[in-house]
């Protein structure tokens, strides 16, 4: 991949303030959180068992375990297994977000930032596969379910929607409805989704990920500014 993992602390806003602890493949310490921080502690503790494990073999017993607490701790601060899965998800459209959005932030050319924010978008999922998967799995549908969770997931939808339009702008009316970015979101999940199934060795050719990758953004671009010329037209 041409864009490393870029140090961005994945539970920032998590875990408790021990910044060496959460950076991939280091333990949380377990004994650092005061009372009032085990919620955060808890659900930095789901982000690891769902790494190691996925979401479906996650268990409010173990999150727990590995805080020195009782199941029923956990249970008081989420109710049930499926509302800790969904506070993670959350968690993830946000981290999703924010590393998509600093990836171009300094960038003026506007087809650089949108690739860019692709290529952080698809790295995100690749760093994160369990986490990616659960935040678009069945078992935290609907959405609508947890407040909280669908305004994250939306908001991503909509900074995703802001970097391609103001890519698009210049090549004819923009889609009002929101079937562009739909699009370019589903072409984002789509190719993430594909190399985590398939990792490398298991893929049916051998082209490299980040031609993949840059290839089918090539694609949804060309096609899409197409359909802003063609709305143009139509209405000149």
């Amino acid at each position: 991949m041409p864009i490393k993992s870029d140090g961005v602390n994945m539970m920032s806003d998590v875990v408790v303030q021990e910044p060496a602890a959460h950076l991939p493949g280091k333990k949380i310490e377990r004994d650092t959180f005061h009372h009032g921080d085990l919620r955060r502690a808890l659900l930095a503790s789901a982000w690891e068992v769902i790494e190691e494990r996925g979401a479906a073999s996650t268990s409010l017993r173990e999150v727990a375990r590995r805080n020195g607490v009782a199941a029923s701790s956990a249970l008081h601060h989420f109710g049930d297994k499926t509302s800790l899965l969904a506070a993670v998800a959350e968690e993830g459209f946000r981290q999703l977000t924010m590393r998509a959005a600093a990836a171009g932030e300094s960038v003026t050319d506007k087809k650089e930032h949108l690739r860019r924010f692709f290529l952080a978008y698809v790295q995100f999922a690749l760093d994160h596969p369990g986490i990616f998967k659960l935040m678009h799995s069945t078992l935290i549908t609907p959405h609508s379910r947890y407040p909280t969770l669908l305004d994250t997931s939306v908001n991503t939808f909509k900074k995703t929607k802001e970097v391609m339009q103001a890519y698009l702008e210049p090549f004819g009316p923009i889609d009002k409805v929101g079937s562009d970015v739909w699009a370019f979101w589903a072409a984002a999940d789509g190719i993430s989704s594909l190399l985590i199934t398939f990792p490398e060795g298991e893929r049916p050719t051998r082209v490299p990920e980040d031609e993949l990758i840059l290839n089918l953004l090539d694609v949804v671009l060309l096609g899409l500014a197409e359909k802003c010329r063609q709305r143009a037209a139509a209405t000149s």
